[in-house]
């Protein structure tokens, strides 16, 4: 069962679509019930890895599943089968789980609904309340996901669509790393992706690192051109007074 909770699809297809599609297939593919299936998967858990027939690369596939990770809605763990995630988070896709009275972990609630039930007005009611509370107190929840830094290879998958140098935008990302530089004065998270766009038209659009470099350093030779230029007119200056 997909839940209306418009508000929460947006925050994850804003952030990463691919994100909203793994989350689908864990959903659809993971276990309810009763006992263990014959792929040796607990309840709410299922085999994933196969990227390649969710439309994603590898990479994206990845990172997508750090995500969901970090919005507190899967945990996955390596056996040897294969990866396989458990789906703790049922506030998006619900798949009835047959758990009788018990819970997966004390995360997933149980519930006892009818076969032809249907999403009322309450459950939206309950949903949006939570998103309300998640809202409210940011703080409270530091995987908040609107607000997490981003890594490195979501900052390279961004630039890729502005065609902007992978080893620019890891260079980027690893300045914003060592200068400590992703908050603002608030202690908000920066619009980092505005921020590397006018970074790299700034910079002249450099195709190439060597390009970059050569820049720089055109840059170092102008300031010291101009340093000089003050020295020797002081220089200059104290020459007149001493023959003075």
């Amino acid at each position: 069962m997909c839940k209306r909770n418009e508000l929460l699809v947006s925050e994850i297809l804003n952030k990463n679509p691919h994100a909203f599609v793994l989350l689908f297939f864990i959903a659809v593919r993971a276990w309810r019930g009763p006992g263990v299936s014959p792929r040796d998967c607990d309840i709410g858990e299922a085999l994933i890895g196969d990227y390649s027939k969710m439309g994603m690369t590898e990479q994206k596939y990845r990172t997508a599943k750090k995500h969901l990770e970090k919005m507190g809605f899967i945990t996955t763990k390596s056996t040897n089968k294969g990866t396989v995630a458990k789906l703790i988070n049922t506030e998006l896709f619900d798949p009835n789980f047959e758990l009788g009275n018990e819970q997966i972990n004390g995360q997933i609630t149980s519930k006892q609904r009818a076969v032809n039930e249907q999403v009322t007005t309450n459950n939206n009611c309950k949903n949006l309340n939570n998103w309300n509370k998640r809202e409210a107190a940011p703080t409270q929840n530091k995987n908040l996901f609107i607000e997490s830094v981003p890594e490195q290879m979501e900052v390279v998958e961004y630039g890729s669509g502005l065609s902007i140098p992978e080893w620019y935008c890891k260079h980027y990302h690893d300045q914003k790393e060592i200068k400590r530089s992703w908050q603002n004065t608030q202690g908000n998270l920066i619009n980092w992706k505005r921020e590397i766009s006018k970074c790299f038209e700034n910079d002249g659009k450099p195709t190439r690192e060597s390009e970059h470099g050569k820049m720089n350093r055109g840059n170092s030779r102008k300031s010291n051109a101009n340093t000089g230029t003050i020295n020797e007119g002081k220089g200059n200056l104290y020459a007149s007074t001493a023959r003075v």
